[in-house]
């Protein structure tokens, strides 16, 4: 890696104290960001550990140095939450928890951390993502979804989730209500686990080709409900007060929802795309 950017160049697998990298191919960077030397790793190779973490890469370029250190961020091994003996595609990282939520593709599977890599699990086969090797997979956190390239199995996304297996499913439609603009927004909780205190904080509109934006005037935070079960969906209707907008025009909806499971407070975004009637 280079702190300048293009002037000098350090090496980091193989610190002079501590552990150093196992050797192996690097199918898979990952930096962290809000912290350019936070940096997460993926090799290949017999070793079983596949995935390393180095959060003060800068200590290299102190003089004299201080010791970077590599952790393994594979999980227990020999335990069922522990990263599979598979070689690592790709990392992403949580937009929302960039340091302690990330995501891997591996050659037959998609697994998720929540707490650093101490424990994982697989999100991909009860989510009904094909048996299939994935070559990339990047978190989008204005979409709200989790997207997948695979070999030979096409292009896929889930909505973003967390250890628990924590998702809220955001959808909209638009009708004209006089001169205003009136946008159903519908939340599903696809979670395992109750939401409670569920509101919308924010809702925006943005016209695609011509980056108009269209004012609300709803009093948000809107709360939808105070209890979400599991499996259950909820409505809100967010009204919007441009309604020049010719019929036809696509525009894109961004909702950020905000609610509590137990006592973690989670905020979700994810933007629809509209047509306007």
């Amino acid at each position: 890696t280079s702190l300048t950017g293009d002037v000098t160049w350090q090496k980091l697998n193989t610190p002079a104290t501590g552990t150093q990298l196992p050797a192996g191919a690097i199918g898979a960077i990952s930096v962290n960001p809000n912290d350019p030397y936070d940096v997460i790793v993926g090799i290949g190779g017999t070793d079983s550990r596949h995935l390393w973490r180095c959060s003060n890469t800068r200590s290299a370029w102190t003089t004299p140095q201080n010791p970077w250190v590599w952790t393994d961020q594979s999980g227990l091994q020999g335990s069922a939450s522990a990263l599979p003996d598979a070689f690592i595609t790709s990392i992403t990282r949580d937009p929302q928890d960039p340091s302690n939520t990330y995501y891997i593709s591996t050659d037959y599977g998609v697994f998720a951390t929540a707490d650093g890599g101490s424990t994982w699990a697989d999100i991909g086969t009860a989510y009904g993502l094909p048996n299939a090797q994935l070559t990339t997979i990047k978190a989008i956190g204005s979409t709200g979804f989790l997207n997948l390239a695979t070999f030979g199995r096409g292009l896929w996304r889930i909505p973003l989730v967390d250890q628990t297996g924590f998702t809220l499913n955001i959808g909209a439609g638009v009708r004209r209500t006089g001169n205003n603009l009136d946008a159903t927004i519908s939340v599903d909780n696809l979670s395992p686990v109750d939401a409670t205190s569920v509101r919308i904080t924010q809702a925006s509109m943005r016209t695609e080709r011509t980056n108009i934006n269209v004012n609300t005037s709803t009093g948000l935070p809107l709360t939808l409900t105070p209890t979400l079960l599991s499996g259950d969906s909820t409505t809100g209707v967010v009204r919007f007060t441009n309604g020049a907008l010719t019929s036809g025009t696509f525009v894109n909806l961004k909702v950020t929802l905000q609610c509590s499971v137990g006592a973690t407070l989670k905020t979700i975004v994810q933007t629809v795309r509209l047509r306007i009637p």
